[in-house]
């Protein structure tokens, strides 16, 4: 029985250690852009009671504090949706202080990358 014990103790214990867990997506991320000449979106991200959550700002648009709708994160990949029924930001860490993707809106497919700052 104690050898049944111990065996289940070093595999339980195998398993948590070795199981891929989510990333930390907390903090400050700016939008890499190829034209410098605009400010760049900005999503601030916190975990509150075991959900992340989010604002974005986009200066460009005038558009300060916007509740982000989900973020969600499974493993190295991020969702990110602004609105209920906004497009999507399909990404995964590239490492940990860069998330790249894409912006899934209406049957187009752009490329984007955020920073941690």
């Amino acid at each position: 029985k104690l050898a049944i014990l111990l065996i289940s103790v070093v595999i339980t214990g195998a398993i948590t250690l070795f199981a891929a867990a989510d990333k930390n997506i907390s903090g400050t991320w700016v939008m890499q852009s190829k034209d410098n000449s605009c400010s760049p979106a900005v999503i601030r991200i916190k975990m509150n009671e075991g959900i992340w959550q989010g604002k974005l700002d986009m200066p460009e648009q005038e558009l300060y504090d916007k509740a982000i709708y989900s973020i969600k994160v499974s493993g190295d990949s991020v969702f990110i949706s602004v609105a209920k029924d906004s497009p999507v930001i399909k990404a995964v860490f590239v490492n940990d202080s860069t998330i790249a993707g894409e912006l899934l809106s209406a049957g187009r497919r752009d490329a984007v990358q955020f920073e941690k700052f």
